[in-house]
């Protein structure tokens, strides 16, 4: 699998997927220019969704260090 998705194969699972899922995740890789094939495309998709759902942080997305905490930024 590939690098930039930080899999390592040591960690492969198998995963049979439904020929909607299959075509879903075709579109998926025509909307990156194809650059990924399906291995990839699975995990790629499974990290940008678990990114986006809060599950997985991105490195330097750690937030702000207690030092730099204020009233000021209080949500």
């Amino acid at each position: 699998m590939s690098v930039a998705t930080g899999v390592d194969e040591d960690n492969e699972i198998a995963v049979r997927l439904s020929d909607d899922l299959l075509h879903a995740l075709d579109r998926f890789i025509e909307e990156h220019d194809g650059r990924e094939d399906r291995p990839q495309a699975v995990a790629l998709a499974l990290r940008e969704w678990a990114h986006a759902k809060g599950y997985l942080r991105e490195p330097g997305d750690e937030g702000l260090r207690p030092e730099d905490l204020s009233a000021a930024n209080d949500g």
